[in-house]
């Protein structure tokens, strides 16, 4: 995990100059969109030049935030009504330009007294402190100064377009490391207190040293930001540590929301480096509490700009942070270290850190206190070195948008550049001599991005519309960005401050050519602390739209002092609800549309929490009933011997089966244990709680070595009593040990004693993935087909699945006789159905499996026959991982829902854009060597890095000396073309899951619902969970076990899906469904109960979960 990390300086979005100065008005392709407008037209000349000179301290080798770019802030400083620009220069001076109309203005001249004592200005923070409706300007300083020359600013409004520096008498004269500052009344006082966001001096440090340095007082308020609090009479007081909000951290975004929908202010603080993000959320005692890790499961790694909003007009606030993940496969394997597994390790694991994943990160709000990270599924999971992240609806569809500005100026974090410096630095005793330096500065490569426009679909997903919405063309190194309605014309244009390169104003054609409805509103009071943190929310045409009042956002910048409400084709609203800082709702009835609203401050009612509605499930603690089994996975770093496996095959467990075991008429549960860890039986008692079958009749306790993958309870001597068939599982854990891989069966003896009996299963030390039971030979007792897992240690080559028949009392490999083609299919099978696909009367098969298709055997008078791919023509391989069947649709026939790896990973898998998996011994040492690829221009390129790849295989690293080499090489050039065509070769074009309709002949597919591609989906339940005659569905997944450069599986928290007939179902929210499970779940069944119908949830290394339908909850 490399720490060091220089800043970047690009954050323009949709669409820029790549010169110099800035270009001729330039519309976006189809008219509708940004336009830039030049320099010559507006008046704006603003550039934020920097001296980078290698032979000085004014260059990123000396101070590494050198390119970590500047603000911008608007407001409406004369009072005019049209809002005005205020930009902060690193090495230049600050710039204000006053809205002269028609999209011109005019600067200010140093007369104004915006550069008093500013020696390096970043953030800007718009602010009417004094509330004489003038707004103030905070700036936030760095820069490579002494603690005492970089004080923050505050630029007091006279009311005349002058301005007074007023900090230090104001007690805000911080001389942390300030990136940003935002205002709000954390303590509902009525005034303005003020965070300060500070970065600290440790990036590149040991963390043990930064630890040692910590431990004095000085050096922890020194890196840490800073809470003021407002005494009255504007005179602010430093409560960082009694507020409990004294960290050391390296701030880059800022935002105020309320994250628990309590109506407090809470503070969020996207950090860069190794510090996780902070999410302090308001104890409404003047006191804050830590909670990222409470929230989220896991978040990015360099943390930059960030914004919260609500994405999904659902009433709740998500929170979208941007990194510096690489979109281009070049830059990504020059410019970005591996993962470092022992860092990884050590931060997430010893240390307790939240995890943290290099890549941009976008949490959906789950309604409960808890996020997930959704930015894989949404389409925003790389958008290159990002600086500003922005929520705004630029289109006016009623959805926002994401706009995510982009550039370094110089990448100090090329890989070849980092080496060379080192070699450098070893032959100078630790230093580069100032000869090497400018040699050495030319080797950082410059690049200039484009900025993302991302258009929000309405379907938790982002179209990247920057050659539809903006010039296609244009690059630059964009920093802070803010928007405002410059022109007054009801829809939202950009401003952006660049570096070495004139701001860009971009103007919104939205309202002259989309045709879309909107409503601007401002809110009106004296006191700005009443005004800052309200809800606004919109209710118009059966749906709603909610809004935070609260304007310091992004990256560095202010927003303009209003917001814009997109309405589509609405033609008219219904109400506006408002929420005031100081709890007062104010409804508004029928305003009309395309207007500047403004609402002035009326008292109407409190504001009061929305009562808990019952939820259709209630959770059970296991404990409670007596079940207390927590499965302990053993731990094994599958990683170490395979480097380049996508997922560990070790952490499949537990088992999970229900029976009647004992004949009382109440069904019973085992859960199997990991290895090391036996599992248990738990019987069930006449008033629904359960206690452990006695150990002395349950023999699995004596094989706590073995690892139980999956169970299911069988009666293949249909002796009325239920025995036990238990599948062994593992993976590089067991090599040298494949003897504790053998599949075990377990006789009832009666009573719910089990003995085990060793001669009805052939020796078989293969691993197991997965046991299934069904009749399909028309004999009384069910047939079993025990499905291969991976080859311990050998991944992607795969133990043989097959299919055993119960004869003369032990079970016969049946599988070459009835499914000959069923082992021939490449890939691993995960699950499978026997059903009546055909509707003739006999047993089909369906399996599904990793790095295969759906494939259909159908039943020819007892042998199964692979079937053409005219039941599924267009959906090919994918990671699928389970399939049930039910008929959803009531037609008389079956049909089936399928799960998939879904599309929220880091890896993609299209029709024409191929996920590939290609695997041999390529080093010739005597393993199997793993390598993903995808296309890249003409090319199949591997998806990982130079650094792990030559891990795995130490020849790379020689025929490819830099990192650059290995960059432009395609999978034939790294592997050799022989050896490809002699090794195994797989591939996936879909992650999608999917409900397959039964149409008699072929299956009709249908991608399920956005939140059911949030996370693996493990297994299903298909039930009729209302009484309302139709089948509904419960799906639960999450895989937390992917290498580390990929982040966790682990947005899924368990999903109902209500059928709402004509092949439609509802997703319900975690609050109205109570059915939450974000652990990795693996298994889940139903059990009946003397009170009612139980549904379990079996988790990797976790507890059961339990949940129970509230029959009061239609």
């Amino acid at each position: 995990m490399n720490i060091l990390r220089l800043t970047i300086s690009a954050i323009l979005i949709l669409c820029i100059y790549a010169c110099d100065s800035n270009p001729e008005n330039t519309a976006s392709p189809n008219g509708a969109g940004l336009t830039i407008l030049p320099s010559s037209q507006t008046g704006i000349t603003f550039k934020n030049t920097l001296a980078d000179d290698p032979l000085s301290d004014k260059n990123v080798l000396s101070f590494q935030h050198y390119f970590n770019g500047a603000g911008v802030g608007i407001g409406d400083f004369n009072n005019d009504g049209l809002p005005d620009i205020f930009f902060a220069g690193n090495e230049v001076p600050n710039e204000l330009y006053i809205n002269k109309g028609d999209m011109k203005f005019e600067k200010l001249g140093p007369e104004s007294g915006i550069n008093k004592n500013k020696v390096w200005a970043a953030g800007v923070s718009v602010v009417d402190i004094n509330n004489d409706a003038y707004p103030d300007i905070y700036i936030s300083q760095q820069g490579p100064y002494a603690p005492e020359e970089r004080r923050n600013l505050f630029y007091i409004n006279n009311g005349d377009l002058t301005f007074t520096e007023s900090a230090t008498s104001l007690g805000l004269d911080d001389v942390n490391y300030s990136t940003q500052a935002t205002f709000f009344d954390y303590d509902k006082d009525g005034d303005l207190d003020c965070y300060v966001m500070n970065e600290s001096k440790y990036a590149g440090i040991i963390l043990a040293e930064v630890y040692k340095d910590l431990e004095k007082k000085e050096n922890m308020i020194a890196a840490s930001g800073k809470l003021f609090e407002n005494l009255g009479n504007l005179e602010f007081k430093d409560v960082t540590e009694q507020a409990g909000v004294l960290n050391y951290g390296y701030g880059l975004g800022l935002n105020i929301s309320d994250f628990n929908n309590d109506n407090w202010p809470d503070i969020y603080v996207a950090n860069d480096y190794t510090v996780p993000d902070f999410l302090y959320i308001n104890q409404k005692d003047g006191t804050f509490k830590e909670s990222v890790k409470d929230y989220t499961r896991q978040i990015s790694y360099f943390g930059m700009g960030c914004d919260v909003a609500d994405i999904n007009n659902d009433g709740l606030v998500d929170i979208g942070v941007v990194d510096m993940a690489a979109e281009d496969h070049f830059r990504d394997k020059t410019l970005m270290a591996g993962m470092d597994s022992e860092g990884f390790k050590y931060y997430f694991y010893k240390l307790g850190y939240q995890f943290q994943y290099m890549f941009n990160s976008l949490q959906i709000n789950n309604g409960n206190n808890t996020f997930s990270n959704i930015a894989a599924l949404a389409g925003v999971l790389k958008s290159d070195w990002s600086w500003a992240a922005l929520f705004v609806d630029l289109n006016l569809d009623g959805y926002k948008d994401y706009y995510v500005s982009n550039g370094y100026r110089r990448y100090a974090r090329d890989n070849d550049f980092r080496i060379r410096m080192a070699e450098i630095r070893d032959q100078n005793n630790g230093v580069v001599p100032m000869e090497y330096r400018a040699e050495l500065y030319e080797l950082m490569p410059e690049v200039k991005l484009k900025n993302k426009m991302y258009m929000n679909d309405g379907n938790l997903h982002f179209d990247d519309s920057q050659k539809s919405f903006s010039h296609p063309d244009y690059e630059s190194y964009s920093y802070g960005v803010a928007y405002a309605d410059f022109d007054q014309d009801g829809d939202f244009d950009i401003i952006i401050n660049n570096i070495d390169q004139e701001a860009t104003l971009l103007k919104n054609t939205a309202r002259e050519n989309l045709d879309h409805n909107y409503i601007k509103i401002v809110l009106d009071h004296p006191n700005i602390a009443k005004r800052l943190t309200s809800k606004v929310y919109v209710y118009a045409g059966g749906q709603m739209q909610f809004q935070e009042y609260q304007f310091v956002r992004g990256y560095e910048s202010t927003m303009e002092e209003c917001l814009i409400f997109g309405l589509g084709d609405w033609t008219e609203i219904d109400s506006i609800q408002v929420i005031w800082a100081d709890n007062n709702v104010q409804t508004i009835l029928t305003p009309a549309i395309n207007q500047s609203l403004t609402i002035s401050y009326e008292k109407q009612r409190d504001w009061k929490p929305a009562k808990q509605v019952q939820s259709m499930f209630d959770q059970i603690a296991g404990a409670d009933l007596g079940i207390d089994f927590q499965h302990k996975e053993n731990y094994y770093d599958d990683f170490e011997r395979e480097i380049l496996l996508p997922q560990k095959q070790s952490y499949f467990g537990p088992a999970l089966a229900t029976a009647d075991v004992n004949n009382d008429g109440l069904e019973d549960v085992f859960i199997g244990g990991a290895k090391g860890q036996a599992g248990a039986l738990y019987i069930q008692n006449s008033d629904g709680t359960f206690n452990e079958a006695d150990l002395a009749f349950q023999p699995w306790k004596n094989e706590a070595i073995l690892e139980d993958v999956a169970a299911v309870f069988i009666d293949p001597n249909n002796d009325g009593k239920m025995d036990l068939y238990v599948a062994s599982g593992g993976s590089g854990d067991f090599l040298g040990e494949e003897n504790l891989l053998q599949d075990r069966f377990y006789a009832n003896m009666g009573d719910g004693r089990f003995g085990r009996i060793g001669n009805i299963l052939d020796e078989s030390f293969s691993a197991t993935y997965n046991v299934i039971a069904a009749n399909i030979d028309g004999d009384p007792e069910k047939e079993l087909i025990v499905i291969g897992a991976a080859k311990p240690g050998k991944y992607p080559m795969k133990e043989a699945t097959v299919i055993l028949d119960y004869e003369n009392q032990r079970y016969v490999d049946k599988t070459e006789a009835w499914v000959p083609e069923l082992n021939t299919i490449d890939g691993l099978i995960r699950d499978c159905s026997f059903a009546d696909i055909d509707n003739d009367g006999d047993k089909d098969l369906i399996t599904v499996g990793e790095w295969q298709s759906i494939n259909v055997f159908i039943n020819e008078g007892g042998t199964w026959q692979l079937s053409p791919q005219k039941w599924v023509p267009e959906y090919k391989e994918g990671w699928y991982r389970s399939i049930e069947s039910a008929d959803l649709d009531g037609d008389g026939d079956l049909d089936f829902v399928v799960g998939n790896v879904g599309t929220n990973f880091k890896q993609k898998a299209k029709k024409d854009y191929p996920l590939y998996l290609f695997s041999n011994d390529y080093d010739e040492n005597g393993t199997l060597d793993i390598v993903l690829a995808k296309p890249y221009n003409d090319k199949i390129v591997p998806t990982r890095g130079r650094q792990c790849s030559s891990e795995q295989m130490p020849f790379i690293k020689d025929k490819f000396e830099t990192y650059k080499d290995f960059a432009n090489a395609g999978i034939g050039d790294i592997l050799g073309e022989d050896k490809i065509d002699k090794g195994i070769k797989l591939s996936a074009h879909s992650f999608y899951s999917l409900i397959l309709w039964n149409e008699k002949d072929h299956f009709e597919v249908e991608k399920m619902t956005p939140l059911a591609q949030m996370a693996p989906i493990n297994d299903i339940l298909l039930r009729d969970i209302n009484n309302d005659n139709l089948t509904d569905i419960l799906i639960v997944g999450n895989d937390y076990n992917t290498e580390y450069e990929t982040p966790r599986l682990d947005a899924g928290n368990g999903l109902v899906l209500m059928n709402k007939g004509s092949k439609s179902f509802k997703p319900l929210t975690i609050n109205d469904s109570g059915f939450f499970n974000p652990g990795d779940a693996k298994k889940m069944t139903s059990l009946k109960t003397s009170d009612g119908l139980l549904y379990l949830v079996a988790n990797n290394n976790d507890v059961l979960n339990i949940f129970k339908r509230n029959e009061v909850v239609q």
